[in-house]
């Protein structure tokens, strides 16, 4: 088994980094390459790895953020529940407000699916053909 903290790892994520850095700053992968002494296929490897990794802390992230809001909407709804049940309106309001939320961070709420409103096309007649034509080509048909 390799070693997570070992020196060969630690320098495959500072070039992994540095390869990031340099792509931001507008140099292509064969520029990026020639600086870190390796092919642009790597220095391509080298990028995918570091944003796949990027992406993958963004999203655990966002799973903890969404679970901490989640249980203070809990706490929200379990406290003002029971002062609607006392008959606090207030209270009722705050709590479908938190219940709503919560149905969004849970996706409990379908999107409403709407058709798109399509318009009747006009009958083409001889006239508006004819007023197409003059407006496309200069003339009627007529001459």
């Amino acid at each position: 088994m390799k070693k997570i903290t070992g020196k060969t790892q630690v320098i495959s994520l500072e070039r992994k980094r540095e390869a990031v850095q340099l792509r931001k700053e507008g140099l292509t992968l064969a520029e990026i390459g020639r600086r870190l002494g390796v092919s642009a296929v790597m220095v391509h490897k080298y990028i995918k790895s570091e944003l796949e990794a990027i992406r993958a802390e963004t999203h655990e992230t966002a799973i903890m953020e969404r679970e901490i809001a989640l249980l203070r909407l809990e706490s929200i709804i379990g406290i003002s529940y029971k002062k609607a049940k006392e008959g606090d309106w207030k209270a009722a309001s705050l709590m479908l407000k938190a219940m709503e939320r919560q149905a969004k961070l849970l996706g409990l709420d379908a999107p409403t699916k709407l058709e798109p409103i399509k318009p009747k096309p006009e009958p083409m007649t001889p006239e508006k053909l004819n007023e197409i034509r003059r407006q496309v080509w200069g003339y009627n048909g007529d001459d």
